[in-house]
């Protein structure tokens, strides 16, 4: 991610607060779905190979999902305090810069 769209992120998270949508992207749910879904019907089939990499990208995917809305409950619980921290006048330089 550049510094315009982090700095602008911040400054949407200071206006609106932290939701799902704009915190995971708006392709999170669509990748990481159709990974899920493709490596669970992969996972069916009887070649012991393809389901032995099935299952294997199955758990990785299933990690992932984990960690990042566990990533998103943590930064939203701590928000209100990152907020009073962070110096937003200087973030709004650096967007300004970084146009």
């Amino acid at each position: 991610m550049d510094g315009k769209r982090y700095y602008g992120l911040l400054l949407k998270f200071r206006e609106e607060g932290i939701r799902f949508r704009s915190f995971m992207g708006r392709r999170w749910l669509a990748v990481k779905g159709l990974a899920l879904v493709f490596s669970s019907a992969l996972a069916w089939i009887a070649d012991p190979i393809i389901r032995g990499s099935a299952l294997i990208v199955l758990g990785f995917v299933s990690g992932t999902i984990a960690v990042d809305v566990r990533s998103y409950f943590s930064t939203r619980r701590f928000w209100p305090y990152l907020k009073e921290v962070l110096n937003w006048d200087k973030i709004e330089t650096l967007l300004r810069d970084a146009s």
